[in-house]
């Protein structure tokens, strides 16, 4: 179904962007990730998974406010 299909590409997209070294484009993809699991809580309010999402865009928040202060995030390689 398409909310899993999303909940994977926002998983491959958060993969993806832990080896990027390119600050620009992993913000670019932290920010989709974010975007693709806040519109699956959006549209699906009482998904199975709605805790976890939520928790996984918090995570994803956390390492953007890290990168964007210019600190070393937890998953990734930082600037």
């Amino acid at each position: 179904d398409g909310e899993c299909d999303e909940r994977e590409r926002a998983g491959a997209l958060y993969l993806a962007s832990r080896d990027m070294t390119e600050l620009d484009q992993r913000v670019a993809n932290l920010d989709e990730v974010r975007n693709i699991l806040a519109q699956l809580n959006d549209r699906y309010p009482d998904n199975r998974y709605a805790e976890a999402i939520g928790r996984n865009i918090d995570l994803v928040q956390r390492e953007l406010d890290a990168i964007r202060q210019g600190r070393q995030t937890p998953s990734g390689k930082g600037g």
